[in-house]
């Protein structure tokens, strides 16, 4: 995952990173406290808040994100509905329809359940996965073939 540009504040220049899991909130945080600083940067913040949509993070790393750019936008999730909304439309489809389904009402809801539906999901590719996998390699058996297997 990579920030999508190059921030500058103060001087200080926080160039683009490719950021492992463990290191996102960090991250996050850094971002966030270099906004702080920078008065001028808070309009840039609460652009990137207004925009932000899960795209490839995971449903906790958009949730720091999320949680992180608000504070630049509070009056958009000073109610709890209004918030939970906001982040429930900024989820991925696949994580969005099913827990848009529920008609969740509170922040912490919406979080919690996009995070169940979220591992739900890697369930359900891992299981297929390994089918897909055991179906190709029984075709290739029963077709008097050795099944290819890579390492």
């Amino acid at each position: 995952l990579s920030l999508s540009h190059t921030h500058t504040h103060n001087s200080t220049r926080i160039p683009n990173l490719l950021l492992h899991h463990n290191c996102f909130s960090f991250a996050i945080l850094f971002l966030f406290h270099a906004c702080v600083a920078d008065t001028g940067c808070k309009g840039c913040c609460r652009n990137e808040f207004e925009k932000l949509i899960q795209k490839d993070m995971s449903v906790a790393q958009y949730e720091a994100k999320f949680t992180a750019l608000s504070h630049f936008a509070s009056e958009l999730v000073e109610k709890e509905e209004l918030k939970a909304k906001r982040f429930q439309k900024g989820l991925r489809t696949t994580i969005r329809r099913p827990v848009a389904a529920l008609k969740l009402h509170t922040y912490n809801d919406v979080v919690e359940r996009a995070m169940i539906v979220e591992e739900a999901l890697r369930d359900s590719m891992r299981i297929w996965e390994s089918s897909s996998l055991s179906r190709s390699s029984h075709e290739g058996t029963h077709s008097g073939k050795k099944a290819k297997v890579t390492t």
